[in-house]
C-alpha cells in the first residue's frame, strides 16, 4: 500500500529447540502484520500467522545457516501437520496469539512516529 507506506512488522517465538551436534531442529510461531499510516492512525493492511519448523546448521564462525524451512499446507492438512511436527505443549501455544498483535502494534507506531495512543484500525 504505498500510499500508506506501508510495511511488514514480523515476530517469531521459538517454541520447539531441539539439537543435536551442529544441527538444530526448531519450531517457531511467526506473525506477520502490515502496518501503514493514514490520518494519524496506525493501519492494519494484511497479515498471516503461520507456523514453521527451520532446521539450523552451525556454521564454521559459531553462527547457524538455514538449511530447510517448513511450512504447513493451506487448508486440509494444515491442523493434522501441526500435531506432526510440534510437542503437545508446543502445539497448544501455538493458538495463544494473546498479545502479539500489541507487540506489533507497538513497534509500528515507533517507526512511524506515532503516540503510543495512536488509534490502530483495519485498512
Amino acid at each position: 500500500m504505498p500510499a500508506l507506506r506501508a510495511r511488514w512488522f514480523c515476530r517469531a517465538e521459538a517454541l520447539d529447540l531441539q539439537e543435536h551436534g551442529d544441527l538444530v531442529r526448531a519450531g517457531v510461531d511467526t506473525l506477520c502484520l502490515e502496518y501503514g499510516v493514514r490520518d494519524g492512525a496506525l493501519v492494519e493492511c494484511g497479515g498471516a500467522h503461520v507456523p514453521q519448523v527451520v532446521r539450523l546448521e552451525r556454521d564454521t564462525d559459531g553462527g547457524y545457516r538455514v538449511v530447510t524451512q517448513e511450512e504447513p499446507p493451506d487448508g486440509a492438512g494444515y491442523a493434522e501437520w501441526e500435531k506432526n511436527h510440534f510437542s503437545f505443549l508446543a502445539e497448544s501455544r501455538l493458538d495463544d496469539a494473546a498479545g502479539r498483535p500489541a507487540v506489533l502494534q507497538t513497534a509500528a507506531r515507533a517507526y512511524f512516529g506515532l503516540p503510543v495512543g495512536a488509534p490502530a484500525e483495519a485498512c
